[in-house]
């Protein structure tokens, strides 16, 4: 049962796939003691709690689990799962504006996972609020040298390199990003934006040379 994940919330059948992970450090099924197992069986059902709890916006319970799970150890889940602790904590403390917390839960969850865009994206967003923009354009330039089919880590770095005041740039981004995906709908209008304000400017240089 604790081999292949059981937990009381899904009718025995777990959604975690079995792999060596779940068994204890240098040991194996025959020497798990009842002990152990109970301990597994409740960490298990804590991930789940934990899980349920973030998307029910419980924030503060969901914490306390995952911290708990941190206490007593992740060894039983998958290095994915293991990822998304950390990931998850980032969202919660996010949620709650908690952002400099959750930037540190994120960075962990970036380095277990280089391609987890969705931990980086909100790293950005938190940098972006406060005012680092040369950051955020060097973790989206990193991100997109491992995808770099990703629109929507073009469109963000469109947006970032407009708040740097460096247009050229933004403009090429946005292009970029709509080239990948010409639905992306934000990335048009940010586009748009762009081209209208700089016609603005053009025509307020015009109007003073007319002077």
């Amino acid at each position: 049962a604790i081999s292949k994940g059981w937990n009381k919330f899904n009718n025995g059948i777990s959604n975690l796939e079995f792999v060596s992970e779940y068994l204890p450090i240098n040991s194996d099924l025959g020497r798990v003691s009842k002990l152990e197992e109970m301990s597994w069986q409740n960490r298990h059902d804590m991930y789940h709690i934990a899980i349920d709890a973030l998307e029910d916006r419980e924030y503060d319970k969901a914490q306390f689990h995952f911290q708990e799970l941190l206490r007593n150890g992740i060894n039983f889940l998958t290095k994915t799962h293991q990822q998304q602790i950390f990931k998850n904590l980032g969202l919660s403390h996010y949620y709650k504006n908690e952002f400099n917390t959750a930037s540190e839960y994120f960075r962990i969850a970036m380095k277990l996972d280089s391609l987890d865009t969705d931990s980086m994206l909100k790293e950005v967003e938190i940098r972006q609020g406060q005012g680092d923009y040369n950051e955020c354009a060097d973790l989206l330039k990193s991100a997109l040298r491992l995808t770099p089919s990703n629109p929507i880590l073009y469109r963000q770095l469109g947006e970032v390199s407009e708040l740097k005041g460096d247009v050229t740039y933004a403009i090429k981004a946005y292009s970029r990003a709509l080239i990948l995906e010409p639905k992306l709908i934000d990335a048009r209008i940010n586009l748009a934006h762009v081209y209208y304000n700089e016609g603005n400017d053009m025509m307020s240089i015009i109007k003073s040379l007319d002077k």
